[in-house]
């Protein structure tokens, strides 16, 4: 893509979709689907002000990254999904062991979700800033 074609407000809104996906990140309902559904409705009021192929990158970002903490969470939290940590209940409900094992689940949860915040850094400075400057 070239710098050229790419306005003021084009700008803004690509950086907008990263400050988006970055705060939906810090949320404290990330896992939850009505969270997930706010920041990707707020993502896509972007799409006509973002050029396509930078808004295909976004939105596979997405898929790829965000979309698994809430549709795949089971994959995604392997670390804490373990007979050490817990196991479901009778109403097949995820159950701590206790409180060491909550603590160890929450290291595991924190400690993912920033591996996928760096991945979003990293995402943005190799596809979107070349763009922004």
């Amino acid at each position: 893509m070239q710098k050229n074609n790419v306005t003021d407000f084009n700008k803004e809104r690509i950086f907008h979709c990263y400050n988006v996906m970055k705060n939906y990140l810090q949320d404290d309902d990330v896992e939850s689907e009505e969270c997930f559904n706010c920041m990707y409705d707020e993502i896509e009021k972007c799409k006509v002000a973002i050029p396509t192929a930078v808004f295909e990158k976004i939105s596979n970002f997405i898929d790829e990254k965000l979309a698994p903490i809430v549709y795949e969470s089971e994959k995604t939290f392997a670390e804490y999904y373990t007979d050490e940590i817990g196991y479901y209940n009778d109403e097949n409900i995820w159950q701590t062991r206790d409180e060491e094992a909550t603590r160890k689940m929450c290291m595991a949860f924190i400690v993912k979700l920033a591996e996928i915040e760096q991945e979003l850094d990293n995402f943005a400075m190799n596809e979107l800033s070349p763009v922004l400057v």
